[in-house]
């Protein structure tokens, strides 16, 4: 990946193909990076069960999460926010690291 990808963040699909960066503010994510990896360089994803993630602020347990911007971990508040995980732990602060479980996908509803 570009400029290489450090432990625990999102990911999204990259472009070319196989390429996989840190995900951005509302990106759909592939899933999370289970080590640091340089530029170019393999670099493990897991996509589903129980994960951490770092923060991108305060978050509260159960709360629906979406990607922030640098592939850290927000909480979903709007109708159109992408979802793919939910907050097992609260987050007190940004780049504290908590555990969520991947693979819930959808939208906020109303």
């Amino acid at each position: 990946p570009p400029g290489g990808v450090p432990k625990i963040p999102l990911l999204r699909r990259g472009s070319p193909a196989g390429e996989v960066p840190p995900a951005g503010a509302g990106d759909a994510v592939l899933g999370v990076a289970l080590a640091d990896a340089a530029a170019g360089a393999d670099v493990e994803v897991q996509v589903d069960n129980i994960a951490e993630v770092a923060a991108s602020a305060a978050i509260d347990a159960g709360a629906k999460i979406k990607s922030a911007a640098s592939g850290k971990a927000v909480t979903a508040s709007t109708a159109s926010d992408v979802v793919y995980a939910i907050a097992l732990e609260a987050a007190a602060a940004a780049n504290d690291v908590i555990k969520v479980k991947l693979g819930y996908a959808g939208v906020i509803s109303g």
